[in-house]
């Protein structure tokens, strides 16, 4: 049996920018500071209690957030992709070379809808 090893996906083999995503989002919102609180718990706290956040689930909650329930869930999903960089190359090369050896898997507290937006928009990332 081949050990396991795991990768981190955000700020490990991706950048991160949520300077960008906060400054879309203070377009957006009347209290930004407020909306940063909010935001940085939104998952956490559901997932003490029930497991990872559901797709629809996060996404009435991110409109509550922006106080603004008509945007649409691809404007969400264009909100929360700007937080995104570019992979990091580098170790995605070392991913893909530990992958000769053993298995290898990823890992983040990412909700469902991120992943699956990472896996439409960076599918080496998930490889």
């Amino acid at each position: 049996m081949k050990e396991l090893v795991l990768f981190d996906i955000g700020a490990v083999q991706l950048h991160l920018n949520f300077e960008l995503f906060y400054e879309r989002a203070a377009k957006i919102v009347s209290d930004i500071t407020e909306f940063k609180r909010e935001y940085s718990q939104l998952d956490a706290a559901h997932m003490k209690l029930n497991g990872p956040i559901a797709r629809q689930e996060f996404m009435v909650k991110i409109k509550k957030l922006l106080d603004h329930e008509d945007i649409s869930d691809d404007d969400i999903k264009e909100l929360i992709a700007s937080t995104w960089g570019n992979p990091i190359d580098e170790v995605l090369a070392v991913k893909s070379k530990v992958k000769e050896k053993y298995t290898v898997g990823n890992f983040s507290n990412i909700t469902h809808l991120q992943l699956e937006m990472l896996g439409e928009k960076f599918p080496q990332l998930l490889e």
